[in-house]
């Protein structure tokens, strides 16, 4: 029997609002890999805002990626012939766990906006 991810992510945050003192839980749909965060919608989860993420580095001879932080830890030789990847748009979501929703969302500014829809690229609204 499959059972869908979402309500995995579902069962997680209920364990965690069991076992731990967290008082919310963050997720990134990254837009780049072509999610929209539609399992997180279907988790509960509310949307609050847009942000770019980190940079990153490949290697166009070999294909292999490496994040901006590892890359910085590298040798200079190691660097050579990489290129800088920008950030792609990211999709914040969060689910309150041991703080009521709205104070959770007033502690950051954040207002629960709709839900993004799949290939619906907006502006980037930091």
């Amino acid at each position: 029997m499959e059972t869908p991810l979402s309500s995995l992510i579902s069962w997680s945050a209920r364990w965690l609002k069991k076992n731990t003192a967290w008082k919310y839980c963050l997720a990134y749909a990254d837009t780049g890999a072509g999610h929209h965060g539609g399992v997180y919608q279907a988790a509960g989860f509310d949307f609050v805002r847009e942000s770019v993420g980190h940079s990153s580095w490949i290697n166009p001879s070999t294909g292999e990626r490496c994040s901006s932080r590892a890359f910085d830890q590298r040798r200079e030789a190691f660097r050579k012939g990489w290129e800088r990847q920008p950030g792609t748009l990211k999709y914040l979501y969060v689910r309150p766990l041991h703080e009521r929703r709205q104070k959770l969302l007033d502690r950051f500014d954040w207002t629960a906006r709709p839900y993004p829809k799949p290939g619906n690229q907006t502006t980037r609204n930091t």
